[in-house]
C-alpha cells in the first residue's frame, strides 16, 4: 500500500533496524501492516483525517459517542517511543489519561495499559494499536468520555475509513 495520502512532517528516514530496536525496548511486535507505514512516512498528517462513528456505533450500540474523530497526526518512531513512556509513567496513577469503558473488568483495563500503543492523536485523545494476543492489530480509540472503542481491526483498514471520504 502506497501512503501518499499523508504529509511527511518527520524529517528522519527509518528502517526495518530502528523499527527492531524499538520493538526489542519495549519487548512487543508491531503488526505488519504498521511497520510498513512507519518505515514509508515515519508517521505524518492525513489529507483526509476523519473517521465516521456511525458504523461503529451502530456496531457496538453506542448511543451517545463522538460523531467523528479527526486525526491530528500519526507519531513519528521518536514521538512514539516518547508518548509509550510517558503513558507508562502514568498507567498505574490515580490520574491515568487511559480511562476504561464502564463496563470494562479490572482485568481488561490490565490488558489495554499493558498492550495498547499510541500511534495517533486525535485532539487530546489517542488512537492505538493492539500488540497483545487478544485483539493484535486492532486499532482503538481512547475518549476520556467514552472509554476504549474498537474503530478498526488492523491499521491497513483504519487507513482505509480515512480514505472512503476523500474517495467519494
Amino acid at each position: 500500500m502506497s501512503f501518499i495520502n499523508f504529509l511527511k512532517v518527520s524529517n528522519q528516514d527509518i528502517g526495518s533496524t530502528d523499527i527492531n530496536d524499538f520493538e526489542t525496548t519495549n519487548n512487543l511486535t508491531l503488526p505488519p501492516d504498521y511497520k510498513s507505514f512507519l518505515i514509508e512516512t515515519d508517521g505524518g498528517i492525513p489529507i483526509n483525517p476523519y473517521i465516521d462513528l456511525y458504523l461503529i456505533d451502530k456496531k457496538y450500540g453506542i448511543e451517545e459517542s463522538p460523531n467523528e474523530i479527526e486525526i491530528d497526526s500519526f507519531l513519528s518512531i521518536n514521538s512514539l517511543q516518547e508518548t509509550l513512556e510517558n503513558l507508562r509513567m502514568y498507567t498505574y496513577s490515580q490520574d491515568s489519561p487511559l480511562p476504561v469503558t464502564n463496563n470494562a473488568n479490572s482485568k481488561l483495563e490490565d490488558y489495554f495499559k499493558q498492550n495498547l500503543i499510541p500511534i495517533a492523536e486525535s485532539y487530546n485523545d489517542l488512537i492505538f494499536i493492539d500488540t497483545g494476543d487478544l485483539y493484535y492489530g486492532n486499532i482503538f480509540y481512547n475518549n476520556y468520555d467514552f472509554g476504549y472503542l474498537k474503530i478498526a481491526p488492523s491499521f491497513s483498514k483504519l487507513l482505509e475509513i480515512c480514505y472512503k471520504d476523500s474517495k467519494e
